[in-house]
């Protein structure tokens, strides 16, 4: 089985926090992206899953467009332009800041385990 790869593109404070709670559950991000390391990756299908938060990382959201990876996005509101993103994402979930551990926890498994029983489009947890 290979081996399930998570992004996370963030500011670096919350990087490290985020690294630290998948690392909780069993996880290891293979890679925490800062924005002069974005243009690096050329696309993004090598990855699993992808963690950003909104507006940090609206370039990532517009390179998602119509790709078949999940995306959990996290943000201190919700606005047109957040749903606007989010839409044009197949799968996409939205948590609103300060983040519940709890539930942040148990959408990555549920997206890492693929047991996702919901039709695609975009969730706000």
């Amino acid at each position: 089985m290979r081996h399930k790869k998570i992004l996370i593109f963030d500011e670096g404070r919350f990087a490290k926090v985020c690294n630290a709670l998948l690392q909780l559950d069993g996880y290891v991000p293979e890679h925490i992206v800062q924005v002069q390391e974005l243009k690096k990756l050329a696309n993004f299908k090598n990855f699993d899953l992808i963690i950003t938060s909104y507006p940090y990382g609206v370039d990532v959201l517009d390179r998602l467009k119509n790709k078949d990876i999940p995306v959990v996005v996290l943000s201190d509101c919700v606005d047109n332009d957040l749903l606007n993103c989010l839409k044009k994402i197949k799968t996409s979930f939205c948590m609103i800041k300060p983040v519940d551990f709890s539930k942040f926890s148990k959408i990555i498994k549920t997206i890492m385990t693929k047991k996702m029983e919901r039709a695609l489009g975009y969730e706000i947890l």
